[in-house]
């Protein structure tokens, strides 16, 4: 009875097998595999090998494309930030014009209403990044901030290297000279024997 019932299972199989392969007849026979158990673990270490290779160079895809993604924004936030350097440079010259103007008119309503204007115009550039660099006479000269656009003969000692007078204001974007502060600097005059 086993052996009838193992005989019905084995043709009801069968005609299942049949009926798909009509269905789908690109379903082929294949032929028994009459490999040995070893076969299958050197076919399954190789597929194991080849599983761990893809997804290694998968790992480093992804890691390339991270890293992509980080240069690529990084690039973008440069961009953003020094977009507006060349419009603030071109914009210093009315910075300057309005400093020059508050100087020669006399105090009134026409001098408030010129440093008001300067004021709001700074307060927008300061939005995207513009400062002035502070400088006064008597600051030491630093050749990363200042530039010597002239020299007076120091009137007494200690005052060498040290600024005498600001020529033209200098301003920074976001950390880095856009213009440096034009100055004029104490100096010693040698006089002597060979100084002619």
């Amino acid at each position: 009875m086993v052996d009838e019932k193992k005989d019905g299972a084995g043709k009801a199989l069968e005609n299942a097998t049949h009926a798909e392969k009509e269905k789908h007849p690109q379903i082929q026979d294949f032929p028994q595999n009459t490999q040995r158990g070893e076969d299958y673990h050197k076919l399954y270490l190789e597929a194991r090998k080849n599983t761990d290779e893809l997804l290694t160079r998968l790992k480093y895809m992804q890691a390339d494309f991270e890293n992509f993604k980080k240069r690529a924004a990084k690039e973008k936030m440069e961009f953003a930030e020094y977009a507006n350097e060349a419009l603030l440079t071109d914009l210093l010259p009315a910075l300057d014009e309005l400093d020059a103007a508050m100087a020669k008119i006399p105090e009134g309503d026409a001098s408030k209403g010129i440093a008001m204007l300067r004021q709001n115009l700074m307060r927008t550039l300061k939005g995207y990044g513009l400062q002035e660099i502070q400088a006064k006479s008597g600051d030491a000269f630093d050749p990363d901030l200042h530039e010597a656009v002239g020299k007076e003969e120091a009137g007494e000692a200690g005052l060498e290297s040290k600024i005498s007078a600001i020529a033209q204001k200098g301003y920074m974007l976001k950390g880095n000279v856009l213009r440096y502060v034009k100055v004029k600097v104490f100096a010693v005059e040698l006089k002597g024997e060979g100084h002619g």
